[in-house]
């Protein structure tokens, strides 16, 4: 049959430009703000992590004789070692700046999460060798962070939402657009017995091939940018551990949901025009 031939819907370029410029800006923000999140979702992950996982003693040996120090330190370090539950421990001096402060450090101990610890019990044994000992309560951070994080879901979740939309009614424009260019094709080809899935066919591969380029360099620039403000605002090779790899497959197939969406699109808004043609 002649509808079987080869398409007959051509795509004017020049006029899907704009959507196109359009659908890769709001992939290329959707990006950023996914990435931030996951950043920021890695962050929290690793600080929960030696929230409980780590007990830190501050020590302020201010008032001791200098020469004291590393005894009292080394014997406030045994007695955290001897303490059951605790696998390493290390003492970290106090920086402000590029100054070392000498009479204020930091016990950091290795605990086992699976084995509860007498913080209070540890506490006192501590300060029968020095008085000037306390343990540093991280729940108020941790309850802000988890905060922030649920706050940033919340948003990635709400500009989803909203760029999804925005890209369904550029499809939509886009199709009807090309509708109306290619009316008399259509109507040439409804003429010989062409079914509308047919047509719909021509318009929803132009549509997927539209959302899968547009969002496919969208995504390119958003990790891009993204990686490059993060090495340089970090300045540590290491920041691209933040994503792991099912973090970055997950967002290089951005495109292709967005080329499915498209092609979806465009299938139910010509199937919606013609059926309304023939009403």
């Amino acid at each position: 049959m002649p509808f079987k031939k080869q398409p007959m819907i051509l795509v004017d370029s020049a006029s899907n430009q704009p959507y196109r410029l359009i659908i890769a800006c709001l992939v290329f923000v959707l990006t950023l703000v996914l990435s931030g999140t996951l950043a920021v979702n890695h962050f929290i992950q690793t600080f929960t992590t030696d929230v409980h996982e780590n007990i830190v003693f501050e020590v302020n040996l201010s008032g001791v004789d200098g020469a004291q120090h590393q005894s009292i330190l080394m014997s406030l370090q045994q007695t955290v070692n001897a303490t059951s539950g605790v696998l390493e421990s290390v003492v970290v001096p106090l920086h402000e700046g590029d100054m070392l402060i000498p009479s204020t450090v930091f016990i950091e101990a290795r605990v086992n999460p699976e084995e509860s610890i007498n913080g209070d019990e540890i506490l006192l044994k501590m300060r029968q060798i020095t008085p000037h000992v306390h343990i540093q309560s991280h729940k108020f951070m941790e309850s802000n962070v988890l905060y922030l994080q649920k706050s940033l879901q919340i948003f990635s979740y709400a500009l989803i939402a909203l760029i999804t939309t925005t890209i369904m009614i550029a499809i939509s424009m886009i199709t009807r657009s090309g509708l109306r260019v290619h009316r008399t094709v259509i109507d040439i080809l409804r003429l010989i017995g062409a079914p509308n899935s047919y047509i719909a066919r021509q318009f929803q591969w132009i549509a997927f091939r539209i959302g899968l380029s547009s969002s496919f360099i969208g995504v390119v620039l958003g990790l891009l940018i993204f990686y490059t403000m993060l090495y340089f605002g970090v300045k540590v090779p290491t920041s691209f551990s933040f994503f792991d790899q099912r973090m970055l497959v997950s967002l290089m197939l951005m495109p292709m949901g967005v080329g499915v969406i498209s092609l979806l699109v465009a299938r139910v808004e010509v199937i919606r025009t013609l059926i309304k043609l023939d009403a």
